[in-house]
């Protein structure tokens, strides 16, 4: 199986594959080409959507236990276990659909509603390091430090290839096909701020995230909300004054000492994820969007149920 793309979707693909003592060959130039997956916030939940609630409801609140008992096997040292809050108003339709069947919070803000679950924060450099260690170590793994610029470069030389999320964005745009690509910018502090750990989401505007164990503090836009621009210093400044009052567990540090990464992620046709059968042996990963982490286990799952039922039909 030839893996293009070794962000989180296709490491986590290549540790699902090698587990079932399939051959993986896994495409990429470096962490640069990464960006998204080694700097993301990290959060691993049901971001409110349940089942009966729309294709993407059904498939977020099916994932969520896969996700949770894969994480559990990494090294809980860059994995925290913590309330994941949510905020919005109580005028607002769609934010209480999403979230109201979910526990009360007991943070309070003028004029919004808060409810709480149970998730994971997730330090992505340690976990991206320690998933890439541990395939590497396998007889079965194999890595090529090379840059795909074409869907026909590498497809004769397995009998299967999956193109992960970043590089079906990038080859999509190469070809100048109808991609969905979302840009945007993280502000990231480092040091010993707050008391606890603790992620806050403000629907429809941003979140706040702090792991006290990895001493990193993060604030980023919600979907197209505030830093819709790569690395747009008046748009991350925006959102910083808009976020900083609301910080419920004491002010921010100063805007001036943060660390702006910019990146791109691909959004997907309708923001629906899914594992696309294309034919011919070729996969690919598309719409994980902010929701990578969660995703990536029972996606990478479905992978291997569909090429192991795929070689039973082809018979000895």
């Amino acid at each position: 199986m030839g893996i293009i793309g070794a962000g989180i979707a296709g490491e986590v693909a290549a540790f699902f594959l090698l587990k079932d003592a399939h051959r993986v060959c896994l495409y990429d130039p470096g962490e640069r080409r990464a960006q998204a997956s080694w700097n993301s916030s990290g959060v691993v939940g049901s971001f409110g959507a349940r089942a009966g609630f729309g294709a993407h409801g059904n498939l977020l609140s099916e994932a969520l236990p896969c996700a949770l008992a894969f994480y559990e096997g990494f090294d809980h040292s860059s994995i925290l276990k913590t309330p994941l809050h949510t905020h919005g108003s109580p005028q607002d339709e769609k934010f209480l659909r999403r979230f109201s069947h979910l526990r009360p919070s007991s943070f309070s803000f003028p004029g919004l509603q808060s409810f709480w679950e149970t998730g994971l924060l997730v330090d992505m450099r340690a976990f991206m390091g320690e998933i890439k260690c541990r395939n590497s170590l396998s007889p079965l793994c194999t890595r090529v430090k090379e840059y795909i610029t074409s869907w026909e470069q590498v497809d004769d030389r397995h009998d299967a290839v999956l193109y992960a999320p970043g590089a079906l964005r990038h080859l999509m745009a190469l070809d100048d096909l109808a991609s969905r690509p979302r840009q945007g910018s993280l502000l990231v502090w480092e040091g010993d701020f707050f008391r606890q750990s603790f992620h806050h989401d403000f629907y429809g505007l941003g979140s706040i995230s702090y792991r006290k164990e990895h001493g990193k503090l993060m604030v980023g836009a919600q979907n197209g909300a505030g830093m819709t621009s790569l690395g747009h210093l008046g748009k991350a400044l925006d959102l910083y004054d808009r976020l900083a009052p609301l910080c419920p567990e004491g002010p921010l540090p100063p805007f001036a000492k943060a660390k702006m990464i910019s990146g791109v992620r691909e959004l997907g046709v309708g923001r629906r994820a899914a594992l696309n059968d294309l034919g011919r042996g070729l996969y690919s990963m598309s719409g994980l969007y902010k929701n990578g982490l969660t995703l990536a286990p029972f996606l990478a799952k479905k992978l291997v149920d569909s090429i192991n039922i795929k070689r039973k039909g082809q018979g000895p």
